[in-house]
């Protein structure tokens, strides 16, 4: 909404000026008739600008810090302070500088007449898109307490999804990082002073030993062209997927057949999607654009390909219980065509949401419980190579020794 500069005079004769949004100049004059005074001058001001600050570049906001500060403004809104004073009041509160620059500035373009979801929309990194769709459908209602608190639960659910995929990976890569550690340390301290004593030998070495030798030099000779070999690999497969749409695809499809963690990466992915889904359904948007907006919480292209095909379906004139058999499992594809049957299909969309989460803790925990054992045989497998190969020449001449004596 426009926001106008203008001069108006009362029943005394007096004149006024300021400042006051409007769809119009003919709205202006109606509000400020209401407000005892007659319309002399407008002049409409230029959009607010923001001032060029560091914002392009401010990492992304934690997921547990927007869940705060969205309970934090239902909370507010609640008690009944004006969403600018409650805006301003949790700026100067905040702790988090990238957080209170940005409220800071969505004030200020409110203040110039902005829209309240085009104000947060200037902060792609702090505020993801569904939340500024979530937004944006609230507004519209006019109800912004009823908006935050369903903002409220998308930034929660968002935070515990985003806490199980970390937990779903942290474990593995502890393991895997430790086991890399142990071969480096053998490899480089403890292997070299022993290859040395066994030439020392004067005899045949046995097969393992001699592999054992062979891979202990190879990998303290070039270790570091390994290393480059795979960040350029990682570095030049993550610029395909940003520029290359069929190798991003590719790249994601091969992504959810890994053993275990493929498994565990599409139910988070479905588990955002049905929350982002129920959340913005219920706060006034239509099934497209509900299903549009979801579908960039997928992180996943094979996977929003399937929500794009049905996005076509429903366009088709298909159902939506139908359309979106290819991405949610059976019963959640019940679970919906018996929401469209009793016209409870909000309640139906939340009941698959808590379902989605409880698949992924199960799921989760089934996928440390697996890893855990498979890495931990691994680890005890290279440690039991590197002392047979080692230990086997020594007692071998030793043996030697003691029928000589």
């Amino acid at each position: 909404m426009p926001a106008y500069n203008y001069r108006a005079v009362d029943f005394s004769g007096r004149v006024a000026r300021g400042r006051k949004a409007a769809a119009n100049e003919w709205e202006l004059a109606q509000n400020l008739s209401h407000a005892g005074l007659e319309l002399i001058e407008a002049r409409a001001r230029k959009e607010f600008e923001p001032k060029p600050t560091s914002f392009r570049w401010v990492r992304r906001l934690d997921p547990q810090l927007l869940a705060r500060f969205a309970s934090q403004m239902t909370d507010l809104l609640r008690a009944g302070i004006s969403f600018p004073e409650s805006l301003q009041s949790l700026a100067q509160a905040s702790t988090a500088g990238a957080l209170r620059d940005g409220l800071e500035d969505i004030h200020r373009a409110i203040h110039h007449g902005s829209h309240i979801a085009q104000a947060f929309m200037r902060h792609p990194r702090l505020f993801p898109e569904v939340f500024t769709s979530i937004l944006a459908a609230g507004e519209k209602s006019g109800d912004l307490t009823v908006t935050f608190a369903q903002l409220t639960r998308y930034a929660e659910a968002r935070a515990t999804t985003l806490s199980q995929l970390h937990r779903a990976v942290r474990y593995p890569l502890f393991l895997l990082a430790v086991t890399v550690g142990v071969i480096t340390f053998m490899s480089t301290m403890v292997i070299p002073p022993i290859v040395q004593f066994l030439n020392s030998i004067d005899s045949q070495l046995p097969l393992m030993t001699r592999i054992l030798i062979s891979s202990s030099n190879l990998f303290a000779d070039y270790w570091w062209v390994a290393g480059l070999a795979i960040a350029g690999a990682l570095f030049v497969l993550h610029l395909a997927r940003l520029y290359f749409d069929g190798v991003a695809y590719t790249i994601d499809r091969l992504t959810l057949k890994l053993p275990m963690l493929g498994h565990v990466w599409r139910k988070l992915a479905i588990s955002r999607f049905a929350h982002s889904f129920a959340i913005l359904y219920q706060s006034g948007s239509g099934i497209m654009e509900s299903l549009r907006e979801a579908t960039g919480t997928l992180g996943n292209r094979a996977l929003a390909a399937k929500a794009m095909n049905a996005e076509r379906q429903i366009e088709a004139g298909r159902s939506l219980s139908t359309a979106l058999r290819e991405l949610f499992p059976p019963f959640a594809v019940h679970m919906i065509r018996i929401g469209e049957r009793s016209g409870q299909l909000a309640k139906a969309l939340d009941d698959i949401a808590a379902a989605c989460d409880r698949d992924v803790a199960d799921a989760t925990e089934k996928l440390i419980g697996s890893m855990e054992p498979a890495l931990t045989l691994m680890v005890g497998g290279i440690l039991a190579w590197i002392v047979l190969a080692v230990l086997g020449p020594i007692y071998g001449n030793v043996a030697k020794i003691g029928s000589m004596m």
